[in-house]
């Protein structure tokens, strides 16, 4: 997920630098997938964080538009995709998109440089 610059001198001193993406889902058919689970990344300490080098960037992960909703696994942290035939964000065979919601807080003061982590995504089925 490509967050862009962030800037904790001036535009995100006070205020959160927001950033989505999607991920496609490929389902056969007959076969929906039960939970999409994210770990928390290479440089987990407490929270997702980016690394450059020695230096860290906090930032989290999200199921909701609002972020309020951390995304991580299992039962209670993984996210269970709408499969009702009634939503057009349901998973259906072929390939959907679920939405990953980013943010990285606001105030961290650190260095400039490119800030990068791996997240493994795991489908359930």
């Amino acid at each position: 997920m490509p967050f862009g610059q962030y800037d904790p001198v001036t535009a995100n001193e006070t205020a959160a630098l927001n950033a989505q993406t999607a991920l496609p889902v490929f389902c056969t058919p007959g076969v929906r997938p039960t939970s999409i689970d994210l770990d928390n990344g290479q440089n987990f300490n407490t929270t997702r964080r980016m690394a450059q080098g020695t230096n860290f960037l906090g930032y989290q992960l999200y199921k909701d538009t609002g972020r309020t909703s951390v995304w991580g696994t299992g039962a209670t942290n993984g996210v269970v995709p709408d499969t009702s035939t009634s939503r057009t964000s349901a998973l259906t065979a072929g390939s959907s998109a679920i939405v990953i919601y980013g943010q990285i807080p606001a105030g961290q003061d650190i260095p400039g440089g490119a800030y990068t982590d791996t997240v493994n995504i795991t489908v359930n089925y």
